[in-house]
This record gives C-alpha cells, sequence and structure tokens, in this order.
C-alpha cells in the first residue's frame, strides 16, 4: 500500500491539488533538463516520477474517475471473465 494513502486512510480525503503539483513540478523540472540537454538529471527525474506514489495515485485517479463516461479504453470492470466471455457480452 502506498504510504500517503496510509497517512489519510480514505481516497477522497487526499489532498488531490498537492498530488497535483507535485507531479507537475516534478515533469516542469523534466522538462528544464531536457531542455538544457542533462541527460543524467533529465533521466533521473523521470525514473523518480515513474516511481512516484502522487504519480501512481494521480494515473490511477484519471482512469477511473476523471475519464469516466468517455470513449477511452480506461479499466474493465468485470473481473474474473474470461475474454471470451467478455467478448460475447459485448456482442
Amino acid at each position: 500500500m502506498l504510504n500517503i494513502i496510509k497517512k489519510y486512510k480514505n481516497w477522497r480525503d487526499l489532498s488531490w491539488g498537492e498530488i497535483e503539483n507535485q507531479v507537475f513540478n516534478l515533469q516542469t523540472k523534466i522538462y528544464k533538463y531536457a531542455k538544457r540537454d542533462n541527460q543524467s538529471e533529465m533521466r533521473h527525474l523521470q525514473k523518480e516520477l515513474v516511481r512516484s506514489e502522487y504519480a501512481k495515485l494521480l494515473a490511477v485517479r484519471r482512469v477511473t474517475q476523471d475519464n469516466r463516461g468517455k470513449k477511452t479504453a480506461g479499466i474493465v470492470w468485470n473481473f474474473g471473465i474470461t475474454t471470451q466471455r467478455q467478448n460475447s457480452n459485448g456482442q
């Protein structure tokens, strides 16, 4: 479990503004180092972003909530149903 979720204990209590700011700040730093052609620092920050709890939380939120109702792949909520059964249910 992610440490930040342990801190808040509820999905709705998360400080989404803070989470978005943290991810945006990392992305901005990556952009600046890429523009300066500092490859080693840029790659370090890219790894940090991929491993970031904030980025993971934001990704899950975007897929599960922000994309709801749009024509995006998202998540298949029918857990335990085989691909063959999913295809037959969709037709």
